[in-house]
């Protein structure tokens, strides 16, 4: 379904003012790339299409000179957390602002207010692949904070993160592997994945498809990793329901939280995959 931005009311709930300097930037890139992912809305009571959520978005695309955009008409009036997280995320997108962490946080919230969807629910949600996503998730389950940190600052770069959560059952290949790469003797992705292949005696077919495994238990990309998201999904929910209880707020303790019961419910057994 499509509409003209500037017909679709603003939304009635209470929220913070658009950021008008966001809004500028957003502009900007909408122009370019397009909206991306459709706007929420919902028809009111006198028929007229209103926001859900995502007015920085809207006022975003109207300021880009769009007449006619994508939304999403939704059965609700009042947005729910997922509406509010999966706004967060596609802003995020189109700034590109947030650190990985941050946008790992936002996919495992969504997980965990959804608890039955699959994942391409979530795929199609967030307009990301299975590959994707759990390029994603994966290092923030498995990797040890202090490498999450490294790659949330840019010590390491956010594409080396997967890589090198295949890994993660060694520590101290791990850190060796962390060494090169922050003392800039492994400066390409390429030379990372060769050295990730040898650390795990593997080989790879001309085109770069994982042909032999000798060594560590494999469990197949289809299944092994919707797994994994699905575990984070659940210790998700568990390290939330710990925080609230407990009155904590600490994001280093969510995470570790979330380790700790991804490993407690078979978290290992994927490390290799």
């Amino acid at each position: 379904m499509r509409a003209d931005p500037r017909l679709i009311c603003p939304p009635r709930y209470d929220r913070e003012p658009c950021n008008p300097l966001i809004t500028q930037r957003l502009a900007a890139l909408i122009r370019k790339a397009g909206l991306r992912h459709p706007l929420h809305v919902f028809r009111n009571e006198e028929g007229v299409l209103e926001m859900l959520c995502g007015e920085t978005r809207r006022l975003a695309a109207i300021k880009a000179g769009l007449l006619d955009v994508e939304v999403l008409l939704c059965d609700r009036s009042q947005p729910t957390a997922t509406d509010i997280l999966l706004e967060r995320w596609y802003v995020s997108v189109l700034l590109g602002t947030d650190m990985p962490s941050e946008r790992a946080a936002i996919v495992l919230g969504v997980l965990a207010e959804n608890p039955d969807w699959t994942y391409d629910d979530l795929g199609d949600a967030l307009g990301k692949s299975r590959a994707s996503l759990t390029r994603l998730l994966r290092p923030f389950a498995v990797l040890p904070e202090h490498v999450r940190a490294a790659i949330d600052k840019g010590a390491i770069c956010s594409s080396y993160a997967y890589y090198l959560s295949q890994i993660a059952h060694l520590p101290e290949e791990l850190e060796r592997a962390v060494r090169l790469i922050t003392t800039g003797k492994i400066r390409k992705r390429k030379a990372l994945v060769k050295h990730v292949d040898g650390i795990l005696n593997r080989k790879r077919s001309s085109n770069g498809t994982t042909i032999e495994f000798q060594s560590f238990k494999v469990t197949s990309h289809e299944s092994g990793d919707s797994t994994i998201v699905f575990r984070l999904a659940e210790a998700v929910r568990k390290a939330e329901a710990w925080m609230k209880a407990n009155g904590q707020n600490s994001m280093d303790d969510f995470w570790r939280l979330v380790n700790q019961y991804f490993i407690a419910a078979g978290g290992k057994d994927s490390h290799v995959c």
